[in-house]
């Protein structure tokens, strides 16, 4: 019986324990199922997190097209609104402006008041005289209150109010053109004229005459006293020129004096200053001119070639005697210009008559030394001369009758063409030509002979073609 019981109570516990078992294998069937479907709820939460992020950024983005749409709509409509507003004022202006025209003869335009009480003043102001400005800060002030009337003018009532307002802004500027100019002195008095001729020019239909009257006075007032300043200003510059040690413009003072040289006031003045001015200019110059003339003169002092050197001297007194005839012609020149060229002339002729006493000096000893030399050439034809006319040769007997003698012909022909050939007769003085002329006639006799005739003819080609010499290359 127990062991029946046990036996029961071990097959309970089996079927229990297999029962827990199914039980605990169902259990974790279900976790896992748990499991699984937590894991796909948490990747769908995060895949509908990463939706409603991407619809919130989408949606960002389209709000902020739209609002970017909707300001460029806004600024569109703006300008809009604005270009129409600006078409609606124009086409009000116009119909405006056009009604005006058409009624302006049955309702006539009329400014302010106030508008047309400061334009009547300013008008009456630039007509009166006693009125008018007095220096530039109510000059300054009636612009001012020109300027600021016409800004305060209706534009519909601009185009009647129009030849009135250029007349009288033209007067204005007239009036600030005369006490602009009011006091110019010197080189301004020029661009003071040429201002008020310009303002004349411009004058419109309504222009005071009274103002026109005042601007050609000033003008005329200005011109006159711009040639006064101008010719006292260049007769005080020919002043201070005659005053320098070296002048420095004395050429262009001298050439602006001439426009006044009839003037009934300073005519004189202007032809005295004038001559004084050429004077100095023609003193200057010939000064120059000594100056470099001395130092050339020491130049061609320092020249070892003789020729160059008298060329240079004798070119030197052509150039100063040129100068000499130019003060001449010159009505004021001055005695220091003619001093001054008359001694550098007498500088330059001293050199010249120096250099001429030498070249004598020199041609003389170039010229006794050349006679020397001609006697000596006919000394050796002498000497020669005898030589060939005792010629000897030996012959038969020699000993007791001694050696044959004989003139050798051709030898004589060679003396005379190396001797006598080379000299020329037209350098010779008298007596040595005299000298010469019979050494010639010796040797030329000689060959006459019937047989030696032809030595003749060989001597007078000889003497054509034989260069002379002469005292300035004889002892080449």
């Amino acid at each position: 019986m127990k062991t029946n019981l046990t036996n029961w109570l071990c097959g309970l516990c089996a079927i229990l324990l297999i029962v827990v078992l199914v039980i605990q294998f169902k259990q974790q069937g279900r976790l896992d199922a748990l499991q699984r479907q937590q894991e796909s709820l948490s990747s769908a939460v995060s895949q509908q997190q990463q939706q409603q992020r991407n619809l919130t950024v989408g949606l960002a983005k389209q709000v902020t097209n739209l609002g970017v749409s909707l300001e460029s709509r806004l600024a569109q409509g703006e300008q809009q609104a604005k270009e129409k507003a600006a078409e609606i004022a124009n086409a009000v202006q116009q119909q405006t402006a056009v009604m005006h025209r058409a009624l302006g003869k049955v309702i006539p335009v009329e400014l302010p008041e106030s508008l047309t009480n400061k334009l009547t003043a300013l008008e009456a102001r630039a007509t009166d005289e006693k009125s008018w400005p007095k220096d530039s800060t109510e000059t300054d002030a009636m612009l001012a209150g020109l300027r600021d009337l016409v800004r305060q003018i209706p534009p519909w009532a601009e185009e009647d109010l129009l030849p009135r307002l250029n007349a009288l802004r033209w007067n204005v500027q007239s009036l600030q053109v005369l006490q602009a100019n009011a006091s110019v002195d010197g080189e301004a008095l020029s661009t003071a004229a040429e201002t008020f001729a310009n303002q004349i020019s411009t004058q419109p239909d309504g222009g005071l005459t009274n103002i026109t009257t005042a601007l050609a006075s000033r003008q005329a007032d200005a011109m006159q006293r711009f040639a006064v300043y101008r010719r006292e200003s260049a007769i005080k510059d020919a002043k201070e020129q005659l005053g320098l040690a070296v002048t420095t413009e004395a050429l262009a003072v001298w050439q602006r004096l001439s426009e006044w040289t009839n003037d009934p006031t300073d005519g004189q003045q202007v032809l005295e200053l004038r001559q004084q001015l050429r004077s100095r200019l023609l003193e200057e110059e010939v000064a120059k001119f000594t100056d470099a003339t001395k130092a050339s003169l020491q130049k061609f002092g320092a020249l070892t070639n003789v020729a160059l050197r008298r060329a240079g001297y004798f070119r030197t007194m052509e150039n100063v005697t040129v100068q000499r005839l130019k003060l001449l012609e010159e009505p004021n020149t001055s005695v220091g210009a003619v001093n001054m060229l008359a001694d550098v002339s007498a500088s330059v002729e001293a050199r010249i008559n120096e250099e001429t006493e030498k070249q004598k000096l020199d041609d003389y000893g170039r010229d006794r030394g050349y006679q020397q030399w001609a006697l000596r050439k006919i000394a050796d034809f002498r000497s020669d001369f005898v030589n060939a006319q005792n010629q000897k040769r030996g012959r038969f007997g020699d000993s007791i009758r001694g050696p044959e003698i004989y003139t050798d012909y051709g030898m004589i022909r060679d003396v005379m063409v190396k001797h006598l050939l080379p000299v020329s007769l037209g350098n010779l003085d008298s007596a040595v030509a005299k000298i010469y002329g019979q050494a010639f006639d010796d040797g030329w006799n000689k060959l006459g002979g019937k047989d030696e005739k032809h030595l003749q003819t060989e001597v007078a080609e000889k003497d054509a073609t034989t260069a002379k010499k002469t005292p300035q290359n004889y002892q080449e």
